[in-house]
């Protein structure tokens, strides 16, 4: 994928998350290193799941603010681009 490209795609994931920002190499390590804990010793057959609430957004959200974001307009803007 061409660089420009992933710098796109990246900046549509965070703009989208409802953090709305990168997790950080400390906070993926940790979500990582949890199943292996003693922290994690009542856990069983879970999904941990590590992305700041991203797959929680509807895909046809995720789609609109990324056309919203390029046309300036809020996402649910019925006006032609």
């Amino acid at each position: 994928m061409p660089a420009d490209a992933m710098e796109a795609y990246i900046g549509n994931i965070i703009a989208t998350a409802p953090l709305g920002r990168e997790g950080t190499v400390a906070e993926i390590a940790n979500a990582a290193l949890f199943p292996g804990s003693d922290d994690s010793a009542y856990m069983t057959a879970a999904n941990l799941v590590v992305d700041g609430g991203w797959m929680n957004v509807e895909p046809d959200r995720r789609a609109g603010a990324a056309v919203a974001r390029r046309r300036n307009q809020p996402e649910d803007c019925c006006c032609p681009g």
